[in-house]
């Protein structure tokens, strides 16, 4: 039975990933809107944000190019405006960076996702100083090691604070002892018994729903991150009918709803149409998980309950 609640009290959240531009992003907030079906975060600018520069893994064209700081600003005001906790994607992907050739390769990309050398790692930490400039207040991360060092720099009074970091699902975190090791992480940096800044775990998408409850045992009460819908390519797992039986195991939860062919649908060339037609569907499947839970609460006399818009808890941009 469920141990631990979001701030407000709530079991469950929405999440939508694959934000590639603000019109996308104002499209779908204002269906969220329209159907009266709260949003709560937006995993943004996928293919990668942050300072223009050029680097040599991108044969010294601009890396991080792919948004202006006109563009940005836009998406920090469309999360303050409709109060929803936007997760930016500091540096540029590796899929995206000429040099990384494991991670372009079909097989590659399995472990191939990870930060080249310590100019990468140096250039990630500056564009969410960056993006954090911006107003931003939430990022993806997607390996623990980069967990674990920022946490040190935000111990050490080098990093900000009132932020918080999502630990993609390209993590490959799937059972408790992958858990636990993230949690040691976070232990480790406490300050007057908390946490230096909040965090989220997305762990791989085809766990049995006793498999995310072992991880939530292991976990305390920092919420998961649980994909609803998944690419195609990816396995097409849809877990929406399953619903009340994740949040009773993983409150508290953020569904990740993310459809669509493959990851090619954040590259700039993939029709923005058809992206935006995918992401307007994350509406209709956010209704079906609200009324999925809400059958499981009158079935078996239990109130697990959706936060309402722009929980206080939230790292919503604040404009500058």
């Amino acid at each position: 039975m469920v141990r631990y609640t979001f701030p407000d009290g709530a079991h469950y959240r929405v999440e939508t990933s694959g934000i590639e531009s603000a019109d996308i992003f104002l499209k779908t907030a204002k269906a969220f809107k329209q159907a009266k079906i709260p949003w709560h975060k937006a995993i943004c600018c996928v293919r990668g944000a942050g300072v223009p520069r050029k680097n040599s893994m991108m044969n010294n064209k601009i890396l991080c190019g792919f948004y202006k700081e006109r563009e940005l600003r836009e998406f920090a005001k469309i999360g303050a405006d409709y109060g929803i906790e936007v997760i930016m994607t500091p540096f540029t992907r590796p899929t995206y960076q000429n040099t990384a050739i494991q991670a372009k390769s079909p097989q590659g990309i399995i472990s191939g996702m990870s930060w080249r050398g310590q100019d990468a790692t140096k250039d990630y930490f500056d564009d969410i100083m960056y993006l954090y400039s911006l107003g931003f207040r939430g990022f993806l991360i997607w390996r623990k090691g980069m967990l674990n060092s920022l946490m040190k720099c935000a111990y050490m009074e080098c990093f900000p604070k009132d932020i918080v970091l999502k630990l993609s699902v390209f993590d490959g975190n799937a059972n408790p002892a992958d858990a636990d090791l993230v949690l040691s992480l976070i232990r480790n940096f406490y300050c007057d018994e908390l946490p230096v800044f909040g965090v989220t775990m997305n762990p791989i998408t085809d766990l049995t729903v006793e498999q995310i409850g072992e991880i939530r045992h292991c976990f305390d009460d920092f919420p998961l991150d649980i994909h609803s819908r998944i690419f195609d390519e990816w396995g097409g797992n849809n877990r929406i009918e399953e619903a009340y039986e994740i949040v009773k195991v993983a409150s508290p939860v953020y569904f990740k709803d993310e459809p669509g062919p493959a990851l090619k649908m954040y590259a700039p060339d993939f029709p923005q149409n058809e992206l935006l037609e995918h992401k307007l569907g994350t509406v209709e499947a956010a209704r079906q998980i609200i009324e999925n839970v809400n059958k499981g609460n009158e079935k078996y006399g239990t109130n697990f309950k959706i936060s309402d818009w722009a929980p206080a808890d939230l790292k919503i941009p604040i404009i500058k």
